[in-house]
């Protein structure tokens, strides 16, 4: 049998409160990146987003269709949409509670759909 020494206890405890930091600050800048891309007329289908214990991000900025995310990729929409993301996290305190150690990358639905039976957890 396993035992979880105190200290084990208090750094899982630890990386919890930094993990819902994390999610505080992605419930303010979620929105706010949605209506931007709205209102910048490049519509954002969905976003996943894997904080990792307060050393790292991961953020999954899906469209619609293939079609829709080549075009943001051409036009360098994806560009834009990265940087004011990049931009809302900092205006909101998120790295310099924790750090800019995030990564965005893009995809579509229509990819998660025919690849990964629709499923976003696979596509992560």
């Amino acid at each position: 049998m396993y035992i979880i020494t105190q200290e084990m206890k208090n750094k899982i405890q630890e990386m919890d409160k930094k993990n819902f930091k994390q999610w505080y600050y992605l419930k303010k800048a979620i929105p706010r990146i949605v209506h931007w891309s709205k209102k910048n007329n490049c519509k954002i289908y969905n976003i996943e987003c894997v904080p990792i214990f307060g050393e790292e991000l991961d953020i999954l900025i899906f469209y619609k269709t293939n079609l829709e995310l080549e075009m943001f990729k051409t036009k360098k929409i994806t560009d834009l949409t990265k940087k004011e993301f990049i931009t809302i996290l900092e205006e909101i305190g998120y790295t310099t509670e924790f750090n800019n150690n995030i990564r965005i990358n893009f995809d579509s639905d229509e990819n998660v759909q025919k690849n990964y039976q629709g499923n976003y957890g696979l596509r992560l």
